[in-house]
């Protein structure tokens, strides 16, 4: 199992996007801290992944 571990964003979507793209063998992606608007964007746009979120900068 590969799991894919970002944290602070901080909106930049281009970022996120490379970053999982680049290990797309990754089957859950582990986002922490920021806001919601990343991990909607992760829900929404790779669904065959498993995504946790940490919400907040208390990660």
């Amino acid at each position: 199992m590969r799991i894919l571990v970002v944290s602070d964003t901080h909106g930049d979507l281009r970022s996120l996007i490379k970053a999982v793209d680049a290990q797309r063998k990754a089957e859950i992606i582990v986002h922490c801290g920021d806001g919601e608007e990343q991990q909607r964007f992760l829900k929404d746009n790779y669904k065959d992944k498993m995504i946790v979120a940490v919400r907040g900068n208390c990660d």
